[in-house]
């Protein structure tokens, strides 16, 4: 329409000239949007039907224990996380009840070893307690058997520790190795000078004398090796055995056995010292 047609007042309707449309023309024009619409509609009902057959099958799928990964995305369907789940119920449920535990974690129960122990290597626990690797630059001491550190090793695997975790506990026991060892020596420094500050003030002026004869009796009845195992119990001072090995002494000198050279006592009593050193008067 124009300006000029608009303001003769003359009905359109019949008029076919330039800027005009007939009735039918509308009609057919509205035939026209009716007819796109329908065309529309129908895209949107097959879209929707064919939503509906893919989820049917999906939801197949998804039933099928065989063949119920099949249905989801290819980046996630050979997970291997999912190859432990024989159907999609099972891996929802573990799911939703993984989701709402607290920790995340679903812990077994404590008489469930199989799952502990699954548990344990997922988390990183080695294959073997002989895969542990000890830190570089600090040593536990082992025991005499060699197998102190082996069952160290063999306790963690069984608390189902990983690389990290073991690392952490055993320089805990290197350290507290040290600890002990470094308060078992200041314990026998006390101990000496405790034990010589009693001998002092029970053999008085004697003292010299009678340790003199507890050295003569000791390296007479035992050997080196002997005297060294007195030594790593601990023994060396105590008053018990100095004062056992002074009667023997004293016995060797009544009988003559011992000689009384000087030089004889020099010698022995510097032997006692190189073996003995907690015998030696500081």
């Amino acid at each position: 329409m124009s300006i000029l047609t608009n303001s003769t007042g003359e009905d359109n309707s019949t008029k076919t000239g330039l800027g005009l449309e007939s009735k039918t023309g509308v009609e057919d024009a509205k035939t026209g949007d009716n007819t796109k619409v329908d065309v529309e509609d129908a895209k949107v009902e097959d879209g929707e039907s064919t939503k509906v057959e893919d989820k049917e099958k999906s939801d197949t799928h998804l039933e099928n224990p065989k063949n119920w990964r099949t249905a989801l995305p290819k980046a996630i369907r050979d997970n291997e996380i999912l190859k432990n789940y024989e159907d999609y119920n099972s891996f929802l449920k573990e799911s939703i009840k993984a989701l709402s535990s607290d920790k995340g974690i679903v812990l077994p129960k404590v008489e469930e070893d199989d799952k502990w122990n699954e548990l344990f290597d997922k988390l990183g626990r080695p294959k073997t307690f002989e895969d542990y690797e000890e830190a570089k630059d600090i040593k536990l001491t082992d025991t005499e058997d060699g197998k102190g550190l082996q069952e160290v090793k063999s306790l963690a695997y069984k608390l189902g520790l990983n690389q990290k975790q073991f690392g952490i506990f055993y320089e805990h026991l290197v350290n507290e190795q040290k600890s002990q060892q470094e308060a078992y020596n200041n314990s026998l420094v006390e101990y000496q000078k405790k034990a010589e500050s009693d001998l002092k003030k029970e053999w008085g002026k004697d003292y010299d004398v009678n340790l003199n004869l507890m050295t003569r009796g000791l390296t007479k009845v035992a050997t080196n090796d002997e005297i060294q195992e007195l030594e790593n119990l601990g023994l060396g001072n105590n008053l018990t055995l100095i004062k056992i090995f002074k009667k023997v002494g004293e016995t060797l000198q009544e009988d003559s056995v011992i000689s009384n050279s000087s030089t004889s006592v020099k010698s022995q009593e510097d032997r006692l010292n190189e073996m003995y050193p907690s015998m030696k008067e500081k």
